[in-house]
């Protein structure tokens, strides 16, 4: 899970990474990734975190709204994006 303690890494090491790296990639293609991860991988956090990053970067803020309608397929995952969103 996010932001818990795994066998192999911490939780939070990996949102940081995933936090650090999103401005470095072209926004189109994070949109892709995080859509596949929702999708296709059946992640939950991620996804959100991935947007919520793109929605703090200028040049990924433009695909953010198409991003997110397709990241939230739950009503609950609209309150758990905002949670994140205020986080940090």
């Amino acid at each position: 899970m996010l932001w818990e303690k795994q066998f192999y890494e911490d939780g939070q090491a990996v949102a940081d990474r995933i936090s650090s790296l999103v401005p470095k990639i072209a926004p189109e293609k994070v949109a892709e990734i995080a859509i596949e991860a929702r999708e296709k991988m059946k992640l939950r956090h991620v996804p959100l975190l991935i947007v919520r990053e793109m929605a703090r970067i200028d040049s990924h803020k433009g695909h953010v709204s198409d991003t997110l309608s397709k990241v939230i397929q739950r009503a609950d995952e609209l309150a758990e994006f905002l949670a994140i969103y205020w986080s940090t």
